[in-house]
């Protein structure tokens, strides 16, 4: 739900679905070693491989009688010829048996007795051992009965029948399609997933890469979703677990970036000229600790040494190093246990004290992957500051207690959608909780017509709320499901919300609202560049966006460009102009994207590793699309991509300097390695980018990256180990 995601998934987003696509890239430098002929057989076994897989049983059947009946007489004729002679009276009698089994199979199998259609092939195999010119033909009454078993639901039988097929054809895509569908049905996913793979790789192999890819292949993809997800979740408990320090400091500041808070006091310090603890701290260092105030019970006093403490923490998080993060945190949460001393009484005061610390205790939580306990803080924090019945009276309210209480809630709500997205939680609750923070006139489209917001004319907090809340609701809307999929149509339903975010937020006049704007501008660039190519690619086209898309895209990031321009830190446009190269890489403005990007880095802050990689995965594409020049030499063109491949990845490896534990890196070392052909060089950079994952849609998206290599890897082992034997 936050929209540090959005920049990151530019880099992760598609690369699952893209491995799925880019096989026939391995093929040829994976496979160059095997021989074609080893995968190539006859054109008629394969359309029949084709068309067996689309009805599966009766063309077999009928298949194999017609090839009975026409190699009978060459079978005899050959067997004739070496002098191999039979009795006729015992060879009619077996012939006749053979041929009356197999119309049999036939009969049972179109009358939907499946186990009697087995068992009559069952007799035909057995026949074919004394029918010498029939026994080229047990390859198919294998697979015609594990036709038959699988059909009865006599699965192992099946799977026996299966094996015996493949060690007579190793490359028999259609029994390895039928173990594939076996091994789904027994809930040995992997193992399907394996099989599928193979299939693809000999199907492709075979074809050249030509013609529309095969039907399972949409099944394969539904596979390396229903495992990863589980397998995100999982992985999540184990990081859950094992998690003590925070992720890298971009990261942090980014996932803060995602409420309010931050912003108000990054513009307070900044309008305030506090650039050091020590002005922030000023006389008030002679103030008591939280702890001996306590001790003197004086409410004036506690609430004196909290709010030092506050300012102290939030300096910290808006200008400390990752380091001074974790001694702010573990403040925080020192002060919200001796807020919990019995010794203190209740009060309204206190209450909203606690709130704010155990909002910040959450956002720890989420950052260190524990979600289960984040819930728990900020449900407790909406307890102790609940949200108005009404907004309207509220708001016309001037003194800043109330406010800041409202804030306080609304800021809350946010935080718990945030964390409930995150859990997988009741989609129901969110959507409430979120409709609550912006209120029913908001809700109400044609309430909503009626009344127009102006800065300077509206108080600043509603403008902040509706903006905020409608940010929250767009991401929201384009959450992925279990799967690690868009819901159709989520990117147009979301920008309904950013729209009226842009609408309620014109001509900023404070840091908070510049904040939320360009927040707002970037979001619906996202929403444009990403969500809605995703969810186009999920239903099979690879449509870019149109050139009305385009060119929204480009004035709003003209807009966010000025604006990012004023801020009082670089870390704005240096995000705008990550998403300007994703703009220019859109339409194919191949050397504006590098040179945006390179900008971008040379803008971005010691500790921060992405546009690097967002460089490095530019630089990429451009040595990709150079390759497909028809015109080039075949000879310089392949060492230019090989150099290109080397250029790129000393840049993540640079990244990696900068962030060793860089989720970015790793993932995009992992992709590069498996266009490479090194699928084991990719699963040893996946692997360790999921180990650091900072989210469940992150971890599920690396484990689809993992159980696809994984996949390829298996089988290309099986592969060359056919081929050696």
């Amino acid at each position: 739900m936050p929209e540090h995601r959005n920049l990151t998934f530019l880099i992760l987003g598609g690369l699952s679905i893209f491995a799925l696509l880019s096989y026939f890239f391995v093929f040829k430098s994976s496979l160059r070693l095997l021989p074609i002929a080893s995968f190539t057989g006859s054109e008629k076994k394969k359309k029949d491989d084709q068309e067996g897989d689309k009805n599966d049983g009766p063309d077999v059947i009928v298949d194999d009688e017609s090839d009975d009946d026409s190699d009978d007489e060459d079978q005899n004729d050959k067997g004739k010829s070496k002098g191999i002679k039979m009795a006729e009276e015992s060879f009619a009698e077996n012939r006749e048996k053979f041929d009356a089994a197999l119309r049999l199979a036939k009969k049972n199998f179109e009358g939907g007795r499946f186990a009697q259609a087995a068992a009559k092939y069952t007799d035909a195999i057995s026949l074919a051992q004394t029918l010498p010119n029939v026994g080229n033909q047990l390859t198919s009454l294998y697979n015609n009965r594990s036709a038959m078993y699988e059909k009865n639901t006599d699965l192992d039988l099946s799977l026996s029948d299966i094996n015996v097929v493949l060690v007579m054809e190793p490359f028999h895509s259609k029994a390895r399609l039928r173990r594939a569908r076996i091994y789904e049905a027994k809930n040995r996913m992997k193992d399907a997933l394996k099989e599928y793979t193979v299939c693809q790789l000999i199907d492709r192999f075979q074809s050249g890469g030509a013609g529309a890819p095969p039907a399972y292949v949409a099944r394969v993809d539904e596979i390396v979703r229903e495992i990863s997800g589980r397998e995100g979740e999982k992985e999540m408990k184990n990081i859950q677990e094992r998690r003590k320090s925070l992720p890298g400091k971009v990261y942090c500041r980014n996932f803060l970036e995602c409420f309010p808070s931050i912003h108000h006091w990054r513009d307070l310090f900044f309008i305030r000229n506090k650039r050091t603890r020590e002005s922030v701290q000023g006389s008030s260092s002679l103030s008591p600790s939280l702890s001996a105030a306590i001790e003197t019970g004086d409410l004036s006093l506690i609430t004196q040494s909290l709010q030092l403490t506050y300012e102290l923490v939030w300096f910290d998080l808006v200008h400390g190093s990752l380091s001074s993060w974790q001694e702010a945190f573990s403040t925080i949460r020192l002060s919200l246990s001796l807020l919990n001393s019995p010794s203190l009484s209740p009060s309204l005061s206190l209450s909203l004290w606690k709130a704010r610390l155990l909002q910040l205790c959450c956002a720890e939580s989420m950052l260190l992957a524990n979600s289960e306990r984040g819930e728990r803080e900020i449900r407790e924090a909406l307890s102790l500051c609940p949200l108005p019945k009404s907004w309207d009276e509220q708001e016309k309210e001037e003194r800043e207690r109330e406010k800041e209480e409202r804030m306080c809630a609304w800021e809350s709500v946010l935080m718990l959608c945030t964390v409930l997205v995150e859990r997988k939680k009741s989609d129901e609750e969110v959507s409430s909780l979120l409709s609550a923070v912006l209120g029913a006139q908001e809700i109400n489209e044609k309430e909503r017509e009626k009344e127009i917001i102006k800065p300077g004319a509206s108080p600043e907090e509603k403008i902040l709320r509706i903006a905020w809340g409608h940010i929250h609701m767009a991401s929201f809307k384009t959450r992925k499901n279990e799967k690690g999929l868009y819901r159709q149509g989520s990117a147009a339903d979301a920008m309904i919300n950013v729209r009226r975010a842009l609408e309620v937020t014109v001509s900023p006049t404070t840091g908070s609202l510049l904040a939320v704007r360009l927040i707002t501008l970037h979001k619906t660039t996202s929403l444009t560049l990403t969500v809605s190519t995703m969810e186009k690619m999920q239903l099979g086209y690879q449509e870019p966006p149109n050139r009305e898309e385009l060119e929204a895209a480009k004035t709003w990031l003209s807009e966010a460009n000025k604006l990012a321009h004023s801020c009082s830190h670089t870390a704005p446009l240096c995000t705008i102009l990550q998403m300007e190269a994703e703009l220019s890489l859109s339409t194919g403005d191949i050397d504006t994207a590098v040179s945006l990007a390179e900008r971008a880095v040379q803008l971005a802050e010691s500790d921060d590793s992405v546009p690097l990689v967002n460089k490095g995965s530019i630089l990429l594409q451009k040595a990709m699309h150079e390759a497909q020049d028809p015109n080039a030499n075949p000879q310089l063109m392949k060492e230019s991509v090989e150099q290109a491949g080397k250029n790129v990845r000393a840049i993540f490896e640079q990244a990696l300097l900068v962030e060793p534990h860089g989720v970015e890196a790793l993932a995009q070392l992992g992709h590069l390695h498996t266009m490479m052909g090194d699928t084991e060089g990719a699963l040893v950079h996946i692997r360790h980018a999921l180990e650091y994952a900072r989210s469940l849609e992150e971890a599920v998206d690396l484990s689809q990256m993992l159980i696809t290599t994984q996949a390829q890897t298996e089988a290309m082992k099986e592969l060359q180990s056919l081929q050696s034997r």
